[in-house]
């Protein structure tokens, strides 16, 4: 049985990367070419027709070959992180001299999309250090919350959450009393670090992920006193992709990208994350992504972090965005260092 999944997935996996590299259907024929044992070709044929019938893969017509589905890509860009097989790539890449951190991450952002061919997404770095005296949610009706942060004992910062269904108040202490806890003690602390370690310690908090994510929001601005600012290039790019050609659904793509809808959760997210992140299609919670990838990387700045990431078709070349990325955030934090 495990010799058969192993060969199902390998005949995935095949698959996935051929269509990657050709952009149309691909046959049992050319799956059967690229095993690197033998294998008959009804072998084969029957193990794509498995997939088929698990979701997996999708035929355009009844005489062609097959295509990978949405859930496809998952496993395949899943088996490539835990593979360990991802690699900074060898990019000749020169960050300009410059003394304003905001000229650099936009000379980066244009590098990105030049060497992807994608849509790039810079985030300025938040600042992080920042001293909150008190900290309390309180739930003030069925769907809304109240987070109240005192900075500084004197600087009142409020803030009304909306949510569907507002958690019983003793679990917004808990969820209060558990930030409060880590920030304490520290006379300069780093609130992204701090929050971090609150989503990765506190599993039983899970169902209540996206209340912590808008307060995780919410004391980054505070912390950076600004705006998330995003610099973005190349959304022009996006039109010479195949997959992305229908108008109608590219004109509400590049909008929703250009009013940066969505973008900054997804950004804070990767920030969250804390490592390598990737998005696919209606992963995302927007309609008009539902044909893309987003692929985020942080970079670290003193005690600040900011994100580089991509935006793409489903069908893209993974593994040279990954290594374009995690090369660009390391030369971006080394070159920053010298500063």
């Amino acid at each position: 049985m495990r010799e058969n999944r192993s060969r199902s997935e390998l005949i995935l996996t095949i698959l996935v990367s051929l269509y990657i590299e050709k952009g149309e259907p691909i046959s049992s024929e050319e799956i059967t070419s690229k095993m690197p044992f033998k294998v008959s070709p009804a072998t084969v044929r029957n193990e794509l027709a498995a997939l088929e019938e698990q979701g997996l893969l999708l035929r355009q017509h009844v005489s062609s070959g097959r295509i990978p589905s949405y859930r496809a890509y998952r496993l395949y860009v899943d088996r490539l992180l835990d593979s360990g097989k991802l690699k900074p790539a060898s990019l000749n890449v020169e960050l300009p001299e410059h003394r304003r951190l905001e000229a650099v991450l936009r000379a980066v952002s244009v590098t990105l999309s030049e060497h992807t061919k994608t849509a790039s997404l810079v985030m300025f770095p938040l600042a992080r250090k920042l001293k909150i005296k008190s900290f309390h949610l309180l739930g003030i009706s069925p769907n809304r919350v109240l987070l109240v942060i005192v900075v500084n004992a004197e600087d009142i910062r409020e803030f009304i959450l909306s949510m569907p269904i507002v958690p019983d108040q003793d679990l917004l202490d808990r969820i209060s009393r558990a930030i409060y806890s880590k920030i304490e003690p520290r006379q300069n602390w780093a609130p992204i670090q701090v929050l971090q370690d609150i989503v990765r310690d506190n599993q039983d908090l899970a169902e209540e992920k996206d209340l912590i994510l808008n307060v995780l929001q919410l004391i980054r601005e505070i912390a950076s006193k600004e705006a998330v600012q995003i610099y973005m290039e190349g959304t022009h790019r996006l039109l010479l992709n195949p997959e992305l050609a229908d108008l109608n659904k590219a004109r509400h793509l590049i909008a929703a990208l250009s009013a940066q809808d969505g973008l900054r959760d997804l950004l804070l997210d990767t920030v969250t994350k804390g490592k390598l992140d990737i998005v696919l299609g209606s992963e995302a919670g927007r309609p008009e992504m539902e044909d893309v990838a987003y692929i985020g990387a942080p970079y670290q700045v003193d005690d600040a972090i900011g994100v580089l990431s991509l935006i793409g078709p489903l069908r893209m070349n993974y593994v040279l965005m990954f290594g374009a990325l995690t090369t660009i955030a390391s030369k971006l934090e080394k070159e920053l260092k010298k500063e």
